[in-house]
């Protein structure tokens, strides 16, 4: 509507923000990571060496991930992972350095989602199916913890 027309133009860092993470999941060396038959990874040691290696810390498991890997992301390190929800696949970035005002809506290439503020760092929680986003942001926003 015209209220969200306004909105992305007094905040175009938010739409440059929106754009660039679809745009992280969609590139050729990420976009196998949301593939519908992508095995869970069972070994949570490769969930945990990712958020180390991105400064994030975890309060206690999270489920169902069937990717797990550090990216750079706008020249730092971010932690992207996949899990598989409710209806598919669904991608959520962990972004220790990137700090958003206020929850974001995300609607781009097929992808929706939210980037919501989280402490010093946002969380990043997209899918391109009916899977909801906004229970698993309130999970993650109790959990993620940053190291950095």
């Amino acid at each position: 509507g015209i209220a969200f027309t306004a909105w992305r133009h007094q905040h175009p860092q938010g739409e440059v923000l929106t754009a660039a993470v679809v745009q992280h999941i969609v590139n050729p060396e990420e976009v196998a990571a949301i593939g519908p038959d992508r095995a869970l990874i069972h070994d949570a040691s490769l969930v945990t060496d990712a958020m180390d290696a991105a400064g994030v810390r975890m309060q206690g498991q999270v489920a169902d991930v069937s990717y797990a890997h550090v990216c750079l992301f706008r020249g730092e390190r971010v932690v992207h992972l996949v899990v598989q929800g409710e209806h598919g696949p669904v991608t959520i970035m962990l972004l220790p350095h990137i700090h958003v005002e206020r929850s974001m809506p995300l609607d781009e290439q097929g992808f929706h989602g939210i980037i919501v503020p989280d402490g010093q760092g946002s969380i990043a929680i997209v899918t391109n199916n009916a899977t909801p986003v906004q229970p698993m942001a309130k999970e993650f926003v109790g959990k993620v913890r940053w190291s950095l």
